[in-house]
């Protein structure tokens, strides 16, 4: 190749004439120098065709390797407090609370409620619910006791006879845990007050779960 390129461009040089090895020498620009050249271009051009058709070249190319970015399993979801009126509280309610999820937030209980909490950690929390008296009811049936109790067991327990809204709260530090775990929640009201249709009754509950304390 770098020998047929010299050639050429010693063909094309318009200053001199082109010896060739004959006795007669070609003048640049004679019909028998463009021949040449025109020769000398079609060798160029078929040993460019050679050259490149024979290299190998792959049909086909595989597809990259996939790499996955390995993904850490879903943390647990705590549920650490319910509100009544707050659309997924029905989810949290094992039974006991009517018409929880919509509308005014508080909402009548049952003398016998039960609720499923979700959570952890709860060093510096508080057993928290917020709740009213009816005026008409704890008049025809005076003070009237609260008991919670979590997973079967005794937790608190206090006395409610006064009219309107409350808070009470109740360390809850001893129910700490390592792990998420869930834990039933049952509210107890003694005495009930009994409805005209003959529900039992027990006080208006606007929410029920876990703070942090103040």
């Amino acid at each position: 190749m770098p020998e047929l390129s010299a050639r050429l461009f010693n063909i094309l040089d318009a200053k001199c004439a082109i010896p060739l090895g004959f006795d007669t020498q070609i003048t640049p620009g004679s019909p028998d120098a463009r021949l040449i050249t025109m020769r000398a271009g079609g060798l160029a051009l078929c040993t460019m065709l050679l050259f490149f058709g024979c290299s190998r070249w792959p049909t086909s190319y595989a597809p990259p390797a996939q790499f996955t970015t390995p993904s850490a399993p879903d943390r647990p979801v705590e549920v650490r407090l319910i509100t009544m009126n707050h659309p997924d509280a029905p989810f949290s309610i094992v039974d006991g609370v009517l018409d929880a999820g919509t509308g005014w937030g508080f909402k009548w209980t049952l003398n016998r409620a039960r609720f499923q909490l979700i959570a952890r950690d709860l060093t510096k929390t508080d057993f928290f619910i917020r709740y009213g008296m009816d005026p008409r009811t704890l008049r025809d049936r005076g003070p009237v006791t609260i008991a919670i109790a979590i997973d079967g067991k005794p937790f608190d327990s206090f006395v409610e006879g006064v009219v309107g809204e409350h808070v009470h709260r109740h360390s809850a530090d001893e129910l700490t845990s390592q792990n998420v775990r869930t834990l039933d929640v049952s509210l107890t009201v003694n005495p009930p007050w009994i409805a005209e249709d003959g529900a039992r009754l027990g006080i208006f509950l606007g929410a029920i779960g876990f703070v942090p304390r103040p």
